[in-house]
């Protein structure tokens, strides 16, 4: 019995925890011939709807307020340009290759780093339906 506790601690010795990601190291920012084939599931009218949305929100906070994305920080001002310009492209109603072209041209794309550096990566969200009442 003493030697089956012996080897059950000295495994747990052997597991290295990994501290969680720091903001800065979260998301990595992956190289322009690394990015993958960018679409989007959905019709572009969700798109608009999501990027108005965004817009929305960043309209209603300081200009000068900061988000980090991974190393890189940009200002509530860039993104709403950002935003703008993508939300112009999809205004025009391009084709996937030429969407797909474009951000590839105009963005940087990000990966997560995850659970542990692993890139396993757990997104939530809520939905709140309106009803009429």
């Amino acid at each position: 019995m003493l030697s089956a506790n012996l080897m059950f601690f000295a495994g747990c010795a052997r597991i290295k925890k990994m501290p969680p990601p720091t903001p800065e190291t979260a998301l990595v920012r992956v190289l322009p011939e690394n990015y993958p084939h960018l679409k989007d599931d959905m019709g572009l009218e969700q798109l608009e709807t999501a990027i108005s949305q965004s817009l929305k929100y960043l309209n209603k906070i300081s200009p000068e307020k900061t988000m980090r994305f991974g190393p890189d920080v940009y200002s509530a001002t860039h993104i709403i340009r950002s935003l703008t310009l993508f939300l112009n492209k999809i205004r025009t109603h391009p084709s996937p290759e030429t969407l797909n072209a474009f951000l590839i041209r105009h963005y940087r794309v990000y990966q997560s780093t995850g659970k542990e550096g692993t890139g396993e990566v757990l997104f939530t969200g809520y939905y709140e339906p309106l009803l009429n009442g």
